[in-house]
């Protein structure tokens, strides 16, 4: 404590600074995590993240436009790879007399999955379902296919646990990729703006009181004749201007018992 009491008045504004503005990004930081928890769980919770899914899906195969292409197979069998961790389960497309034109299962698709769910507009809801002592959600989105016809995306999501650690690893991931770098930009920020900070505060604040200071010591050894320049009329002006008043007063007494002397 003695340390820091004896530090310049400018490593003492930076500290302020810097101690203000980490608990400020602190407070900030932690804010933007729940919002992005509460995001991850709107988005990929159960049985939002489904439609989700159908949904980004048919965009990315209505810009292909061929469903029989191979180019929209790779494409159904990345996001049934890249979702998988999120209890994506099967993926398979209709087109618009109900047959199966994509699929990612290994089997047959049977008839009665086909019928659990027929998300024919886009406000269709998830349809949960269980097979074996396992729970799922069937959730689809339209799809427009050439001609103007109309076909459907099916996903059939694992329903997750929401306090399981394989969903919790899985949700703190995704909140880490996503601040981690806002936190390593935001304490580059706070350095800098400390940095500009203090500057300011030496060039606005301290430079006159060591200007004060030193005309002070000028003063305790004799010398009168250096006017203290008053730069403004605040505080420290107010300080100069006394100092400046002081000095002249001084000056004109010493000048007077020189005169009597004579």
């Amino acid at each position: 404590m003695e340390k820091i009491k004896n530090l310049s008045l400018r490593w003492k504004f930076g500290i302020v600074v810097l101690l203000t503005l980490f608990v400020v990004i602190l407070i900030l930081f932690l804010a933007l995590q729940g919002y992005l928890n509460r995001t991850f769980e709107a988005l990929y919770g159960d049985p939002a993240k489904g439609r989700f899914i159908a949904e980004l899906l048919a965009d990315e195969l209505e810009s292909i436009g061929d469903i029989d292409s191979v180019d929209s197979q790779r494409t159904v069998d990345t996001y049934k790879e890249l979702y998988g961790v999120y209890g994506v389960r099967y993926i398979f497309v209709l087109d618009e007399s109900g047959e199966v034109n994509i699929d990612t299962q290994n089997r047959r698709i049977s008839q009665g999955l086909i019928d659990i769910n027929n998300p024919t507009s886009e406000d269709a809801p998830c349809k949960p379902f269980s097979a074996g002592n396992k729970k799922y959600n069937d959730c689809g989105a339209p799809l427009r296919l050439p001609e103007n016809a109309q076909g459907v995306i099916r996903v059939g999501i694992l329903k997750q646990n929401p306090d399981s650690s394989v969903w919790q690893s899985v949700k703190s991931k995704h909140v880490r990729g996503v601040s981690a770098p806002i936190l390593l930009i935001s304490l580059l920020l706070v350095i800098i703006v400390t940095v500009l900070l203090t500057l300011a505060f030496w060039f606005l604040m301290v430079r006159r009181i060591v200007s004060i200071s030193q005309a002070t010591e000028r003063m305790s050894f004799g010398d009168l004749e250096t006017v203290v320049e008053v730069q403004s009329q605040d505080e420290i002006g107010i300080l100069e201007e006394a100092l400046e008043r002081m000095r002249a007063n001084l000056k004109d007494a010493i000048e007077r018992l020189k005169r009597r002397k004579k």
